[in-house]
């Protein structure tokens, strides 16, 4: 399996897994196709290809511009690799918000930038969601309950190097990506699929879990997904889900088996979340099968 070393790969992403993926990938057992319906920072999938892996993936998230990250590596990695370079150059607060602001009104098309849409490629707005990625505060890649980005300004950070880009367009080979929601890729799994699902955190105690941050996914949510991975076992696929450790977690999983991790969070905005946090791995197989 790939070096076990953390590779953040060209997202930083609130709650992702780059510092996991070993403990993850020990826990799979044998599958044939690996299906990711919330990929995000797909941390997992690119371990998987570093390790090896050359099987299917079906990769796909419902944030637009996300995925458009993702596509752009896989089909023209040259253009993005020379854009996502020019903008090294670029700073500041404001040229953050203008980003920001552009993207908001192409994923609103009822909001207009002067006289008409905004109008850019494919790359374009990978290169953008790159750069407002990497430059919003901790990673908070957000889109409201609107459909609007409320990311929040951070600070100058790097951008992803040459190298990081190549590597994640070297793992997205091959893989089928989509813009889709959960339900969609989960329903048309088959025997042989694994499904890693990884969504937004479930709240602790009334209050937001540290994922629960996009303001799209609710206990109604959850609820469907463990639904559809009930669904899913019948057809004999297995799953590994993550979750914040809470009982609405364990309520709604309760059919299945629950193994408690405990997991650093730096990103939190609050210094007293910075701890240990405990989380749920939930599987329908045994660990490491």
């Amino acid at each position: 399996m790939a070096d076990t070393k953390r590779d953040a790969g060209p997202l930083k992403q609130m709650g992702g897994k780059a510092g996991q993926v070993a403990q993850l990938a020990a826990m799979l057992p044998a599958f044939e196709r690996f299906v990711d319906p919330f990929v995000g920072g797909a941390s997992l999938p690119c371990y998987l290809r570093k390790g090896g892996f050359t099987g299917p993936m079906l990769l796909s998230d419902a944030n637009r511009p996300l995925m458009a990250v993702w596509q752009a590596l896989q089909q023209d990695p040259d253009a993005l690799v020379a854009r996502v370079g020019a903008m090294r150059k670029l700073e500041g607060r404001s040229v953050f918000e203008v980003f920001r602001g552009e993207l908001d009104a192409l994923y609103k098309p009822q909001v207009k930038l002067g006289a008409r849409p905004l109008q850019v490629s494919t790359v374009e707005v990978a290169a953008r969601w790159i750069y407002l990625n990497r430059r919003t505060f901790s990673g908070l890649s957000r889109v409201n309950r609107q459909g609007g980005l409320n990311m929040p300004w951070g600070e100058d950070a790097a951008l992803p190097s040459e190298a990081t880009l190549r590597k994640a367009s070297a793992a997205m080979a091959g893989a089928e990506l989509r813009v889709c929601s959960f339900e969609e890729v989960i329903a048309e799994t088959r025997a042989g699929d694994l499904i890693y699902a990884d969504p937004p955190y479930m709240a602790l105690d009334g209050k937001q879990a540290f994922t629960a941050y996009s303001g799209t996914f609710d206990v109604r949510h959850h609820r469907r997904l463990e639904q559809l991975c009930r669904e899913a076992d019948g057809r004999g696929v297995k799953f590994l889900a993550c979750n914040a450790d809470c009982q609405d977690a364990r309520t709604i999983w309760r059919d299945w088996k629950i193994e408690t991790v405990y997991i650093g969070r730096p990103g939190n905005s609050n210094g007293e979340g910075r701890g240990a946090v405990a989380e749920f791995r939930i599987t329908n197989y045994d660990s490491g099968q």
